[in-house]
């Protein structure tokens, strides 16, 4: 029941990628449908925020990080610019382009790359501190 509900919302969520207009009200009404969920999983590919732009702010801003020796704000400088190799590697391989909606057993995956109609008005939603689904990497820089 739950996997064919969440192959649904992700059909749904695909259209209103591109809407015109779009559809708050049925947003809002999948994210209720979302939060009643306890066995539901989320997993959120950001491919523009871990970007090779991002990528290369780090490599470049690495020797500041080094010099000022504060090995607690390098591991998580390290963290960033491994994800951020991982996700240019990901987007590559699987040639993504636009932003998607996929569901897999009780995971709803979002990849995000912001080049869609409605993606920050629908990333905006979903990430949000205390009714998202997916945490937002931009949160706490």
């Amino acid at each position: 029941m739950i996997l064919r509900k969440l192959e649904k919302i992700a059909d749904w969520m695909n259209e209103m990628l591109e809407a015109d207009p779009m559809d708050n009200t049925k947003l809002e009404q999948i994210c209720q449908f979302l939060l009643d969920q306890t066995k539901v999983r989320f997993n959120l590919f950001d491919f523009e925020y871990f970007n090779e732009d991002r990528l290369a702010i780090l490599q470049a801003e690495r020797s500041n990080v080094i010099r000022d020796g504060d090995y607690k704000a390098l591991c998580k400088h390290d963290d960033i610019e491994e994800k951020c190799k991982k996700h240019i590697r990901f987007k590559k391989y699987f040639r993504i382009e636009k932003s998607f909606f996929y569901s897999d057993e009780n995971k709803l995956v979002y990849f995000h790359t912001g080049k869609a109609k409605n993606d920050l008005t629908i990333y905006s939603r979903l990430t949000l501190t205390r009714t998202g689904f997916f945490v937002n990497p931009n949160v706490g820089k």
